[in-house]
């Protein structure tokens, strides 16, 4: 196997991946520079994951790629500039004292800005409610009202008042955080189809503090299935979406963990409120935010309880406990 620019300026034989580091002045490319490094390490940490290579990092040095050209003419016709560098760090990376030249006068490469990395983090508030045997549709369905979002949004922000505000630096970086809540319930069987979404383009440059959450991830209008006179509890999952630099995500979900959940006793007196008056469902109260792991834990553990006949409130899930997305609990219930 024998390719050329799989990314610009990299080239693979077998499996030895010849990577060229471009600095600032030789940077050929059209994203910001930074945008540049995170891009080729995301790239070249998925091709190390997915298949067993060697990658030779090749720093970028004019000279010695211009020398290089005129022994090797053929390449001064290349598609484009970073293929024929390519094919240059692909000598370079099997020429040990070749490389070891090239590193006496660039001992430093430059690091990827991961700090700034713009990433998502999802956290879900679980409403538990009992839906009534005479219930035709299910009333989480509907629209949250406005007021309500903007409430759990402004106490989201309060909790998370340590960020800045969120700053895009480029297509790939930003600095601090924006908070997203969404309009609706998501179903907890959409949890997997519901981070795919929060992960799109389109969440990341969202300006609005409400999300809009997409039909197939929403509670289902019709009454879940179940015995037909009987009243069953049923999992409504309110998310909130945290958009931001790595360094900012990293100290959230820090903070979650460490407090065991996101707790609001507005959040709490507000949603279980709106679910007990507005919609006319039984609601005790709402679980703790959590991160889609441990929130499907602790709909487990309410299930279990249920079926134990045992009313105690399911512990902290520390994610040791074996707590998978490939077996999502059932979103409901039958009441004993």
């Amino acid at each position: 196997m024998l390719e050329y620019d799989i990314f610009p300026g990299i080239a693979r034989e077998g499996n030895l991946v010849a990577a060229t580091v471009y600095f600032p002045e030789d940077y050929p490319g059209k994203l910001e520079y930074g945008d540049y490094l995170l891009e080729r390490h995301d790239y070249l940490s998925e091709l190390i994951y997915s298949d067993a290579v060697r990658v030779i990092s090749v720093p970028f040095s004019r000279g010695s790629f211009e020398r290089w050209l005129e022994s090797n003419p053929c390449w001064k016709k290349a598609g484009s500039a970073t293929k024929a560098h390519s094919a240059w760090a692909l000598d370079v990376a099997k020429s040990p004292q070749t490389l070891a030249d090239l590193f006496s006068e660039r001992p430093y490469l430059p690091a990827p800005p991961l700090q700034e990395k713009t990433n998502v983090l999802v956290i879900y508030g679980i409403v538990p409610t009992v839906i009534h045997a005479d219930a035709a549709t299910n009333p989480m369905s509907g629209r949250l009202p406005r007021s309500l979002a903007e409430l759990v949004h402004a106490e989201f922000q309060q909790y998370f008042s340590a960020c800045p505000p969120f700053r895009q630096l480029g297509e790939l970086r930003c600095s601090g955080l924006k908070i997203h809540v969404g309009d609706r319930f998501v179903a907890a069987s959409a949890l997997d189809e519901f981070e795919v979404y929060a992960l799109s383009e389109t969440v990341k440059h969202i300006q609005s503090p409400l999300l809009h959450v997409p039909r197939h991830c929403r509670v289902n209008v019709a009454r879940p299935d179940g015995p037909e006179g009987e009243a069953l509890l049923t999992f409504s999952l309110l998310p909130v979406v945290l958009v931001g630099s790595g360094v900012e995500l990293d100290y959230c979900e820090g903070l979650i963990r460490k407090n065991s959940g996101f707790v609001s006793k507005k959040v709490d007196s507000a949603l279980s409120g709106y679910a007990r008056h507005r919609l006319g469902v039984a609601v005790d109260s709402i679980f703790p935010f959590f991160p889609a792991e441990e929130a499907l834990f602790m709909m487990e553990q309410a299930i279990s309880s249920i079926n134990e006949d045992d009313q105690d409130c399911p512990e902290y899930p520390c994610q040791e406990d074996g707590a998978g997305r490939n077996n999502p609990p059932g979103h409901l219930t039958r009441l004993k």
